[in-house]
């Protein structure tokens, strides 16, 4: 399978393919984030993904919502496109396309252990 191309639209970070499952930035500061595919899924910060966000602001409102899809492993990206100098959007092969991550939300999120360590600290 051919990896989509990854932007060169930030200052703060490289975007580069570790395999076909697992995405890394280099951020400027020299840290190194690697995110696999299904992390980066779970965590999209759009308001259809958030779901208990979207639940409650629907039951609020008697709105009918589709249900969350079910994630599987087969999941890949079909292009990153760069948001301005401060993000990405990343087009899923489940059809989802909505999350905008921005480079401050990725690092917030960054899976490693030096950086999951500081959150626990917090």
């Amino acid at each position: 399978m051919a990896l989509p191309p990854l932007p060169l639209n930030s200052t703060l970070a490289r975007l580069t393919w570790v395999s076909e499952t697992e995405l890394s930035l280099d951020w400027q500061d020299g840290h190194a984030s690697v995110y696999s595919l299904m992390y980066l899924r779970k965590s999209c910060p759009c308001a259809v993904c958030k779901e208990e966000d979207v639940h409650t602001l629907g039951l609020k409102r008697g709105i009918r919502l589709k249900p969350k899809p079910v994630l599987t492993q087969e999941l890949t990206i079909i292009s990153v496109i760069p948001i301005g100098r401060y993000a990405i959007q990343i087009a899923w092969s489940d059809g989802h396309r909505a999350g905008i991550y921005s480079y401050d939300f990725l690092r917030k999120i960054c899976p490693c252990s030096e950086c999951s360590t500081k959150k626990t600290d917090i």
